[in-house]
């Protein structure tokens, strides 16, 4: 498998952001207007800590089921001004 973007892959794919504490949403894979194979969601990051994201499906004939973990997520009055 090469690193070329994928179409069509938000009918076979599910993604789930999984909280720090546990809680789960499993997010609406959208393709990027303009940019075919790369897909996107609306979120809001508001707890701090690590998140994962559970991604799995098909790509073609492939199975996928991938776990990554964000970066940690920092208070957003952190970011506040003034």
């Amino acid at each position: 498998m090469d690193d070329e973007p994928v179409p069509g892959l938000e009918t076979s794919l599910t993604a789930t952001f999984v909280a720090p504490g546990g809680q789960e949403r499993q997010l609406e894979l959208r393709p990027q207007w303009g940019r075919p194979g790369y897909y996107t969601d609306d979120i809001m990051l508001t707890a701090t800590g690590i998140y994962r994201i559970n991604v799995s499906g098909f790509i073609g004939a492939v199975e996928v089921d991938e776990i990554f973990e964000t970066h940690e997520v920092r208070p957003l009055s952190d970011l506040a001004f003034p």
